[in-house]
């Protein structure tokens, strides 16, 4: 998958919920493959998503590459 880096600004989106802005901390071996999975470093929405203003996420596959056991994904942002 073309692009994937660490410090590039993506969405996430929980079972849920989203998109919450994300930076990828770590693009892990397979980052360029199919699931495309990262570490990420998830932007909150302060109260409204439990106080905390940031989470840090494993292991996110890329909406393309989830499988029925993941809950939450990354996609790109939609262009302006």
């Amino acid at each position: 998958m073309q692009g994937v880096t660490e410090g590039r600004i993506v969405h996430y989106f929980e079972e849920h919920g989203g998109p919450r802005a994300a930076i990828i901390v770590r693009a892990w071996d397979d980052a360029g493959g199919t699931q495309g999975r990262v570490n990420l470093q998830v932007f909150a929405d302060g109260t409204n998503d439990g106080g905390a203003l940031t989470r840090w996420n494993t292991s996110v596959p890329h909406k393309s590459g989830r499988t029925d056991a993941d809950k939450s994904y990354w996609d790109w942002p939609p262009k302006a």
